[in-house]
């Protein structure tokens, strides 16, 4: 997946980003969620009680470096919102591409994407 940096360098990302989408059919829509890449790895596994694990399907606990929150992106104001949070709180704001706003699966599976790719990034 490409990322294209609206605020930040993708050579040297901060570990932190807001991530959008935009929707083809929707133009004015903005979508968001934030990404976090934790700098200490951790085994998520530890944590939760057993009969717990087992509701959290495929979810990779023993390897959380990364993660998306909220898992689907919610929709925004607008993108000069997102600049003026990015710039706030010295975020990166990154462009994840565009999408189905209706197509929840597929949100999530573009979500996964784009933070596996910012998370390369920033491990580089």
């Amino acid at each position: 997946m490409d990322l294209s940096f609206d605020i930040g360098d993708p050579q040297r990302p901060k570990g932190h980003a807001v991530l959008y989408f935009r929707v083809d059919t929707e133009p004015d829509k903005v979508y968001a969620t934030y990404v976090v890449t934790l700098p200490i790895k951790s085994d998520l596994g530890k944590y939760v009680p057993p009969f717990l694990a087992t509701h959290l399907g495929g979810l990779p606990l023993n390897d959380l470096s990364a993660f998306a929150m909220p898992p689907l992106p919610e929709p925004v104001d607008s993108h000069a919102e997102l600049e003026r949070i990015s710039q706030m709180r010295q975020d990166d704001l990154v462009y994840a591409g565009s999408m189905f706003s209706f197509d929840l699966p597929r949100m999530m599976e573009s979500v996964t994407e784009a933070v596996q790719a910012y998370s390369d990034l920033w491990v580089k």
